[in-house]
C-alpha cells in the first residue's frame, strides 16, 4: 500500500492530467463516509479560470484515487477522515484539509430523506 504522501501525489498528477483547458486552480470538496452500514459519497469539483468558477465532473478513476486516499489514516489520527477540501493551484502547489465527523453534503441528504 502507498503512503499518504504517495497517494496524494498520485491524485494530484492524475487530476492535473484529467482536467483539460486552462485553469488557475482546481477545488474539490469530497465526502466519503459509512453510516449505519450505508456508504455515502458526494463531491463538488470546480476549476477556477480568470475569476470564473466552472463545475467539472470527476472520472471513476479519479474517484477511485479519493477512495484509495480515504483508506489511509493520516499520521496522528485515530480514525479515517470523512471529508476533505482539496486545492490544486496551476503553479503546482496543492493543499489537503482533512475533516472528521458527519460531512455537510451527506448531512443535508440525510435531513431531506
Amino acid at each position: 500500500m502507498n503512503t499518504l504522501i504517495e497517494t496524494q501525489e498520485k491524485l494530484v498528477f492524475a487530476l492535473a492530467k484529467e482536467v483539460t483547458g486552462k485553469w488557475d486552480a482546481i477545488k474539490i470538496h469530497y465526502e466519503y463516509i459509512l453510516l449505519n452500514g450505508i456508504q455515502f459519497e458526494k463531491y463538488i469539483a470546480q476549476k477556477l479560470v480568470s475569476g470564473s468558477v466552472i463545475d467539472i465532473n470527476l472520472s471513476l478513476d479519479m474517484i477511485d484515487c479519493f477512495i484509495e486516499l480515504n483508506e489511509i489514516t493520516p499520521e496522528g489520527q485515530s480514525e479515517k477522515w470523512s471529508w476533505l477540501e482539496f486545492t490544486l493551484e496551476s503553479s503546482g502547489k496543492y493543499y489537503f484539509d482533512y475533516k472528521y465527523g458527519i460531512p455537510p453534503l451527506v448531512s443535508e441528504s440525510i435531513k431531506s430523506a
